[in-house]
């Protein structure tokens, strides 16, 4: 999809510029415009970098442009349905054909966080069935003692990892693929600590 412009990037703050650096390093003959404060008008760009904690504030005028593909960096920041940068996501990624969210851990504690990812995907009904079938299949759905549903277990995970890999996700090892080889074997380091106060 190598002309699907003009781009969406949300991004973490911290990671903004690194994304406007390497869009100006890799195509240099794009034009990338970084929404920097609240106040910014252009989305004009190629490429136009906005972060999480704006998004919210630009969501009709970024509705309102014809995305050719969006791109949501650490999109495990998305998982809560309600939060308002979830919402504004969604909003503005709905008619955008081309939807990437990157993340090394699309869920952190249980399968029901990466129920907003798959809507904003827009394959959560088609493939996975909705929000009854997914809670009951994956998330070990409980009524609770308040009239609502629990859906903070797990259930089937082999299951859910296999219907994710055959419709929405693809997960880069190193080691199966010539990744990052300037990256080194992962470290690990035993750190003896003493404890002064322990029966305090």
């Amino acid at each position: 999809h190598l002309d699907a412009y003009p781009v969406l990037c949300v991004v973490p703050a911290a990671v903004r510029s690194h994304w406007e650096k390497e869009w100006n390093t890799w195509l240099p003959r794009k034009t990338v415009k970084t929404v920097k404060s609240g106040n910014h008008t252009d989305f004009r760009g190629s490429v136009n970098i906005i972060t999480y904690s704006l998004v919210y504030k630009f969501t009709d005028k970024l509705k309102e442009k014809d995305f050719g593909t969006i791109i949501a960096d650490e999109s495990h920041k998305l998982k809560n349905n309600s939060a308002k940068r979830s919402k504004a996501v969604r909003k503005i990624a709905k008619d955008v054909p081309h939807k990437i969210l990157l993340t090394g851990t699309p869920v952190i504690n249980q399968p029901s966080e990466i129920i907003n990812q798959l809507k904003i995907l827009g394959v959560f009904k088609d493939a996975f069935g909705g929000w009854m079938q997914f809670t009951d299949r994956y998330c070990d759905r409980q009524d609770s003692q308040f009239g609502q549903w629990e859906i903070s277990g797990a259930s089937n995970l082999k299951e859910l990892h296999k219907r994710l890999t055959g419709n929405c996700y693809i997960r880069r090892n190193k080691r199966d693929e010539a990744i990052l080889e300037d990256l080194p074997d992962k470290q690990r380091t035993t750190v003896d600590l003493e404890i002064d106060n322990r029966g305090k």
